[in-house]
């Protein structure tokens, strides 16, 4: 499957990394020798649809300082790791539900996240691991029309100290997800469901 790509202007020196369909560390590096050689500034990808294959981005020189995730049906084991991200955005108003799978985001400066349970499928283990800059955990069910629970694996946010954690109910007995036994040094807020 062939990849659909384009660089969109953000201001006069930076541009947006569109991407979609089966994306592979080949694809990516094929870019960012592209981006090397004709000088173009890319601090931001925007997957539009598809998928992220494994340690897609992790072994390129990309700096993504921005990532807003669309339409991916799924992220690929370690395919963001140590990539610089301190941003992630999942789209609103998409059809997908995407799966996490291990270390795909881990190792990056992320300070807060919000996931939204209507964008997110499931969080493997260590999928958000190393994350020692995160200060704040949000999980949002933005979807009244129907519960969206997420399938969250034991560790997928270990590493996490310092975290100001806030969810749905469903999720206030999860300090597993930290990788400990106990939430020491963790505030927890649990979010009410929306009563009809």
């Amino acid at each position: 499957m062939s990849i659909f790509y384009e660089f969109v202007e953000k201001d006069d020196s930076n541009f947006v990394l569109r991407l979609g369909g089966s994306i592979t560390a080949k694809d990516v590096t094929s870019i960012a020798k592209y981006i090397d050689t004709h000088n173009v500034n890319v601090d931001t990808v925007h997957l539009l649809y598809g998928e992220v294959q494994d340690r897609a981005f992790t072994d390129n020189r990309m700096k993504i300082k921005t990532l807003y995730i669309d339409d991916i049906d799924s992220i690929g084991v370690s395919a963001f790791e140590d990539c610089s991200i301190e941003k992630i955005d999942f789209g609103r108003n998409v059809i997908s539900r995407v799966n996490i799978q291990e270390f795909a985001f881990a190792n990056n400066p992320i300070k807060s996240l919000t996931i939204r349970q209507s964008r997110v499928k499931s969080i493997r283990k260590f999928a958000f691991a190393g994350l020692f800059q995160l200060e704040s955990l949000e999980f949002i069910n933005d979807d009244y029309d129907y519960i969206s629970d997420i399938e969250i694996y034991r560790s997928a946010f270990s590493g996490a100290r310092n975290l100001d954690f806030k969810a749905p109910e469903a999720y206030s007995n999860m300090p597993e997800i930290f990788g400990v036994k106990k939430q020491d040094n963790k505030s927890v807020t649990v979010i009410k469901e929306k009563e009809n």
